[in-house]
């Protein structure tokens, strides 16, 4: 066990981002709510926030892969062998679920994406290729993007890690120089490359490397200036769910990147940590992301088989109920088939070779003098050897 400070919030923050989609998925406008129900009545307003979970997830994303890959090494051996473990830290348990979905499919094709006008395509749902519609587990797309940005920083390791920057800002620039390419075009891949959600995860990377440079500016306030400006969007956004393309990256990606810099600049400058139960939700938010909407849909048939009209009150007992239990499914689900697959596969890719040397950045003189002389000490170590929780 690693005997180095970890970024507990950042667990943290993975569980809020869950749970935002879960809440997405229990009352948007084809939701658990809404089907079961006939309208999304209590659970109506996730239709906004709720998919604002999957940004944080990109940000957070590009922010642990930016701490985590640090301290790798140059070369053909780095970057095959983080991309190794990429895959086998994704793949076995989505295309579990995946599978599990097809024998539903091809059964029932009505009751997968049922309100989606374009079937999936099965190859590549099964390999996390874009396609023209959904894939066959709902949430998949959101991991066709992760799969994208593992290639990219897989590039970087490949050339010289200076050049990281370099890489990033080359496909930055191509993604604003050509993103009326990306609105005309119906090439998927086109539109996976080019698409603005891609710089959520750039803006992750931008915030590690100001997080480790030690510039932690006014964390408390940055983190409610993010909370404001996400709940502004919230509650303004257009009619439909939330803003999409560069509208959403300005509305919902850098007010999430500014709340994700205020949290951990927070435990690292205050000390602040998580509730354990977060924590646990985090750890498991991945297991939780891949199961909850199989669970919602085996719950909605159940229930809907036993409850045909349901007053207010019924109704917000079973809304808790449900979610209750497909938080307990994802944590099972993280208990007795991700954890046993990280130990068998995950855990036995080779680890990419590190650098020799490597300069970490001293915090700045002074950034810090409001706390006590025991949290500096605290932070220091974190700045000096960042970790994150849970296994990459």
């Amino acid at each position: 066990m690693s005997s180095t400070p970890q970024f507990g919030t950042v667990q943290a923050l993975r569980a809020v981002a869950v749970l935002l989609v879960v809440g997405a998925h229990l009352g948007g406008p084809t939701g658990f709510e809404d089907k079961l129900f006939g309208s999304p009545a209590l659970l109506g307003w996730t239709e906004h926030a709720g998919p604002m979970g999957v940004d944080l997830f990109f940000v957070v994303s590009g922010f642990i892969m930016a701490v985590t890959t640090r301290r790798l090494a140059s070369g053909v051996q780095p970057a095959s062998a983080f991309l190794l473990r990429r895959v086998t830290r994704i793949y076995p348990c989505y295309l579990l679920v995946t599978a599990a979905i097809l024998a539903v499919f091809l059964w029932r094709p009505e009751m997968v994406n049922s309100s989606e006008d374009v079937r999936p395509d099965v190859l590549a749902s099964f390999l996390l290729l874009p396609q023209e519609g959904l894939p066959l587990l709902l949430v998949g797309w959101t991991l066709v993007y992760e799969m994208l940005f593992y290639v990219v920083l897989a590039v970087t390791l490949l050339v010289r890690r200076s050049w990281l920057w370099g890489v990033l800002g080359a496909w930055v620039v191509l993604i604003v120089a050509l993103s009326p390419l990306e609105d005309a075009s119906s090439n998927v891949w086109v539109g996976l490359l080019l698409s603005p959600r891609n710089l959520e995860f750039v803006l992750g990377v931008a915030l590690a490397a100001v997080v480790l440079a030690g510039r932690l500016v006014a964390p408390s306030l940055l983190c409610a200036a993010g909370v404001a400006l996400l709940t502004v969007a919230a509650v303004l956004g257009p009619d439909g769910g939330p803003a999409e393309g560069w509208l959403r990256l300005a509305t919902i990606g850098l007010p999430m990147t500014v709340l994700v810099y205020g949290v951990v600049g927070g435990e690292l400058r205050y000390g602040w940590s998580a509730p354990r139960s977060l924590v646990a939700t985090g750890d498991a938010s991945y297991s939780l992301y891949l199961v909850h909407v199989p669970v919602l849909k085996v719950l909605g048939i159940g229930l809907g088989i036993v409850v045909a009209e349901a007053g207010l009150l019924l109704r917000s007992v079973l809304l808790v109920v449900v979610a209750a239990g497909t938080v307990a499914a994802g944590l099972l689900f993280h208990r007795w088939a991700e954890k046993p697959l990280i130990t068998l596969l995950h855990d036995q890719a080779p680890r990419p070779r590190r650098a020799e040397r490597i300069a970490v950045p001293a915090p700045r003189a002074g950034a810090h003098r409001a706390a006590s002389a025991a949290g500096d000490r605290h932070r220091a170590g974190v700045l000096a050897e960042p970790e994150v929780r849970g296994r990459t």
